[in-house]
């Protein structure tokens, strides 16, 4: 079976699809990575549809117009009044203290020289984010092993974040188990990860289950969606497709931008409820103003399946590019395959060389099959490096027939 990209009409790809300038690429964006972020897994779900900036007062009049007579916003509220009176309002939460005095980079100073350890962990913070004094992380690295000497728990998982951003996961996978031996939430929520992901800690979804409980019994966002989808994926625990909406409908009451792109994933597939492609879209569309690359490229695959409307080739243009330029890796393949398909090979490579330059297996294999015809030897080395990522493809498979490969 020859293994392709989705089929489009070349006229229409062509016409949609013209050799993008630099000013339609977002090179600034760093490629996080996050399932698609440390490297975890992205949320398997995943726009609000970007119009192009107004150039004239008249075209944004219009716009403003159009915003203020769209029937979004309504449709929205009416959705979460439906999920209020279904599943009851939120609980409110407990009663928020009054503000203290800002504490002056010069104090919390002072206060680590007399060994504070929650000054050393409040002065460590800001050199690792770089607030209000120059971002510095040998420096906060200090601090924070300073406080963890003093028992600060907190400084454990903070140095573990801190880690983890650095790449260094092993050592991250080591201060979060300390911090969970005391009881720290963060820690929880990221052993959570760690056991199911099994990098760096052996997989074992039994523990990453009740690890990702704990979190989630504390309140955290994070965890309770991520809870979610261990529920929806049987992972340390039977499939319940009823008790991950649950979980995403009470991560979405706590602004849990993933939630929102589960939510809208299952209202989409129609799993543990109707498929309604409206609410689907509805729900992406909130997801992705927010930021979400995954809600852009799902969103996108709306807009070019014609789910929940008309099919509409601009508009998934602009979310596959609205997501790739957030990092998303299955959006930078998709645009590979339709601008190949539309026989701009250039355009093509171009962007399935980010996608393997990411480390997508389908992008690697894609790209190979590409070079294949002009380069059978370079072909190939992106193919097997497409094996060795996980691209179901076997290797006695391979054989070269035209540009395409072909696989059974």
């Amino acid at each position: 079976m020859e293994i392709r990209g989705n089929q489009t009409e070349n006229k229409t790809l062509n016409r949609l699809f013209p050799a993008l300038g630099s000013e339609e690429e977002d090179d600034s964006v760093i490629d996080p990575d996050p399932l698609e972020d440390v490297t975890y897994p992205e949320s398997p779900v995943t726009h609000i549809f970007v119009p192009p900036k107004p150039k004239t007062q008249s075209d944004l009049d219009k716009m403003v117009q159009n915003l203020v007579t769209s029937s979004f916003f309504a449709e929205l509220e009416k959705e979460i009044e439906e999920l209020d009176s279904e599943y009851g309002e939120e609980e409110p939460g407990p009663p928020v203290p009054s503000l203290k005095p800002m504490t002056t980079v010069e104090e919390l100073t002072k206060k680590t020289e007399a060994e504070n350890p929650e000054a050393m962990f409040e002065l460590a913070k800001l050199y690792h984010k770089g607030i209000r004094v120059s971002q510095d992380l040998e420096k906060a690295t200090e601090l924070y092993q300073a406080a963890i000497q003093k028992g600060h728990t907190k400084s454990l998982s903070a140095l573990g974040n801190l880690k983890l951003e650095c790449d260094d996961i092993v050592t991250a996978a080591s201060l979060f188990l300390s911090a969970s031996e005391q009881g720290d939430t963060e820690a929880f929520y990221h052993l959570g990860r760690m056991y199911e992901q099994g990098h760096p800690l052996k997989k074992d979804y039994t523990k990453a289950f009740e690890y990702t409980l704990k979190a989630a019994a504390s309140g955290d966002p994070r965890a309770v969606n991520h809870l979610g989808l261990m529920q929806l994926k049987g992972h340390g625990t039977p499939k319940n497709y009823e008790q991950a909406i649950d979980n995403f409908i009470k991560a979405i009451h706590q602004d849990n931008v993933d939630a929102m792109n589960n939510y809208a994933h299952m209202h989409h597939m129609g799993w543990g409820i109707d498929a309604d492609f409206e609410k689907a879209r509805m729900w992406y569309e909130q997801a992705s103003g927010r930021g979400s690359a995954a809600a852009y490229y799902h969103l996108g695959l709306m807009h070019e399946r014609g789910e929940g409307g008309e099919a509409d080739w601009k508009a998934a243009k602009e979310c596959f590019l609205g997501a790739a330029g957030l990092g998303s890796r299955p959006a930078m393949n998709h645009i590979g395959c339709l601008y190949r398909d539309s026989g701009q090979s250039e355009l093509a490579l171009e962007w399935l060389r980010k996608g393997m330059e990411r480390g997508h297996p389908e992008a690697t294999y894609h790209l190979g099959n590409l070079l294949l015809a002009d380069n059978f030897e370079e072909g190939m080395k992106y193919l097997n490096l497409a094996v060795e990522l996980g691209y179901p493809v076997k290797k006695k498979t391979f054989s070269q027939e035209g540009s395409c490969l072909y696989w059974s």
